[in-house]
């Protein structure tokens, strides 16, 4: 209270609250500090900028001293004090670890790349497809430039261009040995020279994972440019002639010297390599008879009541069809209600496999149908496989396929965990015990790859002329039918 001791009289003073100071009602004498303070205090507010509203990304519950420490980062940030943010940062992720928000900003604040690494793992741990947290950890691993992370950043879309033919670079199939041409051995499925008997190396199993695909999707979409090109000028390792490839081959022979040429890469990188393979297994000759047998079905035989579909010729051709084949986290969050009274579950189920078409023929409703597509048989991809069998190029863009996986995604989840039940039974004592079931899911995280399926693809010409198209899974032995082109009938 010695502050408020009147130094003339020694009285005590009085705070007058409509004037805001402190005199002494005894000798009127008034305190001219408490002046001064008070109009600088006033010009201190006035001069502040105002707070800057901060959107939180976290999904959850924040603590007040979290939320606390987090709002004086931006404070000081807002002031200029980089430094002194970052401490009150860390305070914030101190108070409570799982506070992404806090993690990301200390990530910003601060210039050390393995400080910066700790935090952005950590937001991705708890947030896998964190935008902002991927782009900057895709800058401090390089995959990413920080003029690209500021395109993203702003949204831009890359600027569709076409290019009606770019020059390419292709890799013949040859054997190291003797030069000879390699071929496939479908029974023990590996690559072997036609010639002199050498065996490729053979990978027995698949090294590589998925790719993250927000990461994937990011990298291209930092990308100015998607280039859509015609065809492809390759020339020929093995006699030097050149050929164009069309833009949807990945591999095709030389017409002069029938050498196997597949595709590196093109001038304009307007498509990558395939990730995976799984190798044919089956002969011409066996496929052939599961077509037969196929055909002897009691549909296609009913359908032959009305109509002759007897098979006069059928052209048989093996080729690798590209998929895109995603697996998924999802996160499922379950409330169950009975009466006044709820109790909310959350998981985790997890999506494998998924595959989405990557070409537009054959038509995507008809490989569908070949499904499921086992990949026990899966190896790396390499160049030498496509030594007996050739390989389409996906025409379908990453992009494109993952809309459509998480189509497909949801739909499982939706056959599996129903949006709404109600369990209206009784308990077994006559009670009604009225359980309602509420589910929500959602994708958390996806990872891809890009797979090279074996596929067979016959034309049947039926003895009254009509055509039609049959696939057929080299894996599972599924054979699909497509519809009849009618020839016209004189």
């Amino acid at each position: 209270m010695q502050n408020f001791t009147c130094p003339e009289c020694g009285k005590r003073m009085i705070l007058d609250f409509a004037t805001g100071k402190v005199l002494c009602r005894s000798c009127g004498y008034v305190r001219p500090d408490e002046i001064s303070q008070l109009d600088a205090k006033r010009q201190e507010i006035a001069s502040r900028q105002p707070r800057q509203d901060v959107r939180l990304t976290y999904k959850g519950e924040v603590t007040p001293r979290a939320y606390a420490a987090f709002r004086t980062g931006h404070d000081l940030l807002q002031r200029g004090d980089r430094q002194g943010a970052h401490k009150a940062f860390l305070r914030a992720c101190d108070y409570q670890p799982d506070f992404t928000d806090a993690h990301l900003w200390a990530a910003k604040t601060t210039d050390e790349p393995a400080v910066q690494r700790e935090h952005l793992e950590h937001v991705l741990a708890r947030e896998p497809s964190h935008d902002e947290a991927v782009r900057m950890l895709m800058v401090l691993d390089r995959r990413l430039t920080p003029q690209q992370a500021e395109l993203l950043r702003a949204e831009q879309q890359p600027q569709e261009q076409v290019a009606d033919q770019a020059q390419a670079q292709a890799r013949p199939l040859l054997c190291p040995i003797c030069g000879g041409h390699l071929t496939l051995d479908e029974r023990f499925a590996r690559v072997e020279c036609a010639f002199c008997g050498h065996v490729a190396a053979y990978d027995a199993q698949r090294r590589k994972d998925g790719g993250l695909l927000s990461i994937a999707l990011l990298q291209r979409k930092a990308q100015p440019q998607r280039w859509r090109v015609g065809s492809r000028l390759v020339t020929c390792q093995q006699c030097g002639a050149e050929h164009t490839l069309p833009a949807t081959k990945l591999s095709a022979r030389c017409r002069f010297c029938g050498s196997a040429n597949v595709l590196l890469s093109d001038v304009l990188r307007s498509f990558v390599q395939p990730d995976v393979i799984v190798p044919f297994r089956n002969t011409p000759e066996a496929i052939r008879a599961v077509i037969e047998q196929a055909l002897r079905r009691p549909a296609q035989r009913l359908a032959n009541l009305f109509n002759t579909n007897r098979i006069a010729h059928a052209a048989l051709e093996g080729v690798y069809i590209p998929f895109w084949l995603f697996d998924a986290i999802v996160d499922v969050r379950q409330t169950r209600s009975f009466g006044v009274s709820s109790q909310t579950m959350t998981w985790q189920d997890i999506v494998s496999n998924v595959a989405i078409p990557a070409v537009q023929s054959p038509p995507a409703r008809l490989l569908l149908q070949l499904a499921p597509f086992p990949m026990q048989g899966a190896v790396d991809y390499a160049p030498k496989w496509l030594a007996e069998y050739p390989a389409e190029l996906y025409t379908v863009e990453l992009d494109r396929a993952s809309l459509e996986a998480r189509s497909v995604i949801t739909e499982q989840m939706r056959r599996k965990y129903p949006y709404e039940q109600a369990d209206d039974s009784d308990d077994g004592n006559g009670r009604d015990r009225r359980e309602r079931i509420y589910t929500l899911t959602q994708v958390a995280n996806m990872i891809f790859s890009l797979a090279l399926m074996p596929i067979w693809i016959a034309t049947l010409i039926e003895v009254d002329g009509d055509v039609r198209l049959a696939l057929v899974n080299d894996q599972t032995g599924e054979v699909v039918f497509g519809e009849t082109h009618r020839q016209p009938r004189r």
